[in-house]
């Protein structure tokens, strides 16, 4: 699989962020590249796909 897509997601809250990422890898035909805090409070997906 090619996987062209990228995703990326920028959350106000690191529990949102754990919940999003969550969401998507059950609901989706995408892979996780990464997912941390960029700062204080705010968190950051990146997942690409199809």
């Amino acid at each position: 699989m090619a996987r062209n897509s990228i995703g990326l997601i920028e959350l106000s809250s690191i529990a949102a962020g754990f919940e999003v990422c969550d969401a998507m890898l059950k609901a989706a035909d995408v892979e996780l590249v990464l997912a941390r805090t960029i700062c204080s409070g705010k968190y950051m997906v990146l997942v690409r796909g199809d």
